[in-house]
């Protein structure tokens, strides 16, 4: 199945924590360490904030 069309699992409904939908559906899950930290877009005025760094080169 596709994992837009997994339905919520006990897991994740009690830790909100969507990785545990895929984990608990059978899905693998990988991260990695990295030396630089990336930005969240979380709002209307982070993706504004992004745009205007892409846009001025950054």
């Amino acid at each position: 199945p596709q994992l837009v069309t997994l339905q919520p699992t006990p897991g994740e409904v009690r830790e909100r924590l969507e990785q545990l939908r895929w984990h608990e559906s059978g899905f693998p899950i990988y991260s990695a360490e990295v030396a630089a930290a990336g930005i969240g877009v979380d709002s209307p005025e982070d993706l504004e904030y992004v745009r205007s760094l892409l846009a001025a080169g950054n």
